[in-house]
């Protein structure tokens, strides 16, 4: 049994036009040691996804379907057992550490302080984990940059700093929402070996949220393609990439920088935006946008194939 199921998860946000839906009838799982990248463009559903699955949506935002970790529905649990569950067995990584971190307080009391929540540490233990947390990735001198605020560290830092604290309970499921997106390239290439080695040593799941598809190509199992809060395509990595089967899928790895495009050939951007979420289309999301358009994909929302093993698009005309 895969370790989270999401099944038919639909958010609903209020509007003075009404009802609208930045998540819509997506169902995926994660298993144990399984890296599932969800990548798409702003405006797509990938940080609402990341964000019903702890549940840290707005009170007025309606979640149905379902959210399952180990067999345990999240949407039927209390707000108090929630918070038993987050930084604990599920934690996240924010795309901003500088804003998911305290500006007044040091870096050793947050990354210690789900170990005090959460388990039966001392202080002084928790001190100690803390500074092995650290250690562990990548920061030097560990026992004195405990004692610093992180306005002290750099951007890279302060990132190694929110990882530090999401393992600090040995969570069984990360969520990471654009982890290396305010970071230069260096750091980033640092970031996602560090990502790739926790998720090797320890069997952690981890959901990651990029836009990137080059940070997609080197450390996701599989990859989950999302357009107008549907998915439009699913799949192992390497064949997905390789074998793209769905029009947007196809636009985005057009519009990707390439190494062996020959000099002075423009990339092929995807024409038009995303719609608005009040002006989603009944059928195809993409219909406005697509180059293979034709009326049927207008009438009705095409349905997830099998297109190969473990392959699915959303495209009538797969």
């Amino acid at each position: 049994m895969a370790l989270l199921e999401v099944e038919h998860l639909t958010v609903s946000l209020p509007t003075s036009d009404g009802w609208v839906h930045p998540v819509d009838d997506v169902s995926f799982t994660v298993s144990r040691g399984e890296i599932l990248s969800i990548v798409g463009e702003s405006g797509c559903g990938k940080s609402t996804t990341a964000l019903a699955v702890m549940r840290l949506l707005a009170e007025n935002v309606r979640i149905a379907g379902q959210i399952r970790l180990d067999g345990a529905d999240l949407l039927q649990l209390s707000e108090a057992e929630m918070c038993a569950l987050r930084g604990n067995r599920i934690s996240m990584i924010f795309q901003e550490p500088m804003t998911a971190l305290n500006p007044v307080k040091t870096i050793g009391f947050q990354i210690m302080e789900p170990l005090l929540v959460h388990t039966s540490m001392s202080r002084t233990e928790a001190r100690e984990k803390a500074i092995d947390l650290l250690a562990r990735v990548g920061i030097d001198q560990p026992a004195r940059r405990i004692n610093a605020y992180p306005h002290q560290l750099s951007g890279g830092q302060r990132q190694r700093i929110v990882i530090a604290m999401a393992l600090a309970c040995e969570p069984d499921l990360i969520v990471a929402d654009e982890p290396t997106t305010a970071l230069d390239t260096t750091v980033q290439r640092q970031i996602l070996d560090l990502l790739l080695r926790l998720v090797s040593e320890t069997s952690i799941a981890l959901m990651l949220i990029t836009h990137n598809l080059a940070v997609v190509s080197e450390v996701a199992d599989r990859v989950m393609v999302m357009y107008g809060g549907r998915i439009t395509e699913t799949g192992p990595t390497s064949d997905v990439l390789a074998h793209p089967i769905h029009p947007y899928t196809k636009g985005l790895i057009g519009a990707l920088p390439r190494a062996d495009l020959p000099p002075g050939e423009r990339l092929v951007p995807i024409a038009g935006v995303v719609p608005r979420l009040v002006d989603m289309p009944s059928g195809c999301a993409l219909a406005d946008r697509c180059p293979a358009v034709i009326d049927a994909c207008r009438r009705a929302r095409p349905a997830e194939r099998m297109i190969r093993p473990a392959h699915q698009a959303a495209c009538i005309r797969a």
